[in-house]
């Protein structure tokens, strides 16, 4: 960032990015975290509600503040990376072209207003040989959880055995039908 004012007019996420890349975080090409030993930094999952994202979390400092912890999605690591300034621009998000939100490699990642990410995942999805693609869960994964379910397992150990993120979606795999040909 160019000054300490431009940086203060930051949002704390946008803060915790330049942060992260100034204490050496980065991105490689295949949307992997690593810090500035060059060490692969574990990420959690945001599964609050979909979309999913990968993010960590780092500690900072700020004037008048000490030790403030911030979250950074990896996405939007990336985008700095690639982008610069610009993503901090405002109404301008990070879009993944894929539609794919735990896909953070180089080519995967893009900024754009609301409206030219809303068209890009609109076309992506109108595309016959990616459709198959946008279901979360894969066939062995849906048939997995099925047969413990006729095996007489309790929604709970099946949403343990298979690190599923609430009951709500272990009722989903098993009361809907999923498109056949997806592997995660």
């Amino acid at each position: 960032m160019n000054s300490d004012k431009k940086f203060q007019a930051l949002s704390k996420m946008h803060r915790g990015i330049v942060i992260a890349k100034e204490k050496g975080y980065y991105i490689d090409e295949d949307g992997l975290v690593y810090n500035a030993d060059g060490q692969q930094r574990k990420v959690l999952l945001k599964n609050v509600r979909k979309p999913f994202y990968y993010y960590f979390h780092i500690r900072g400092y700020e004037p008048r503040k000490f030790n403030i912890t911030y979250k950074v999605e990896a996405h939007k690591l990336q985008a700095y990376q690639k982008f610069g300034d610009l993503l901090f621009r405002p109404g301008i998000q990070v879009c993944h072209i894929n539609n794919d939100s735990l896909d953070n490699s180089w080519d995967n990642i893009t900024i754009g207003t609301i409206k030219e990410n809303r068209e890009r995942i609109s076309s992506y999805r109108e595309s016959s040989d990616t459709k198959r693609k946008l279901r979360y869960y894969s066939d062995e994964l849906v048939a997995k959880v099925r047969a413990r379910r006729n095996e007489g397992k309790k929604y709970k150990e099946i949403m343990e055995e298979f690190d599923i993120s609430s009951l709500g979606s272990v009722h989903y795999i098993l009361n809907n039908e999923y498109k056949v040909g997806y592997s995660a």
